[in-house]
């Protein structure tokens, strides 16, 4: 009588979980390297860096400064007008003349972009949106920088060189 082996061995089984358990050990202690070196880089680096809306922050206002005819800043305003027409709902550029103006609204701490299209009998109200939460003071500098200040002390102040030719205008 010959009988056929259908099965595993106990001895085959424990194997197996001793080497799946090795498995499922490694890939915890990658998995915990890999969130404790995230947890040190988001200590460690600023947080200007640490999250993306300072680029878009930075990348908005370059653009209206260098699609700028003129561009003034008074009554802790950054005032500018030119071709930098958007749609504020979607964000896509429409290149119309508008006249913008950033400020900040001192009792939300929101820095607010104003655009109003210049030579539009239909569209004379503003159009306003939010640029960026937290920022504390809207300043010119000698240099003919705009800075932009913000409530939080670890981030550094954005800078807006308005004494630049128009199209070279830079932004640190």
């Amino acid at each position: 009588m010959t009988k056929h082996k259908q099965g595993l061995t106990l001895i085959e089984m424990l194997a197996g979980l001793a080497l799946t358990g090795l498995l499922v050990a490694a890939l915890f202690q990658s998995l915990g390297v890999i969130v404790g070196s995230e947890r040190r880089l988001a200590q460690v680096a600023p947080p200007e860096t640490a999250t993306p809306w300072r680029e878009a922050v930075r990348r908005q206002v370059t653009s209206d400064l260098d699609q700028a005819i003129w561009a003034v800043f008074e009554n802790g305003e950054l005032q500018m007008e030119g071709w930098s027409g958007r749609d504020v709902e979607t964000g896509s550029r429409h290149h119309e003349a508008v006249a913008v103006t950033y400020m900040i609204e001192r009792e939300t701490g929101f820095l607010i972009r104003e655009q109003k299209t210049l030579g539009d009998a239909r569209q004379r109200i503003p159009q306003r949106e939010l640029v960026a939460a937290g920022a504390a003071d809207i300043a010119l500098d000698r240099r003919g920088e705009v800075q932009i200040d913000f409530l939080d002390d670890q981030v550094t102040p954005m800078t807006f060189n308005l004494a630049a030719p128009l199209g070279r205008r830079g932004a640190r």
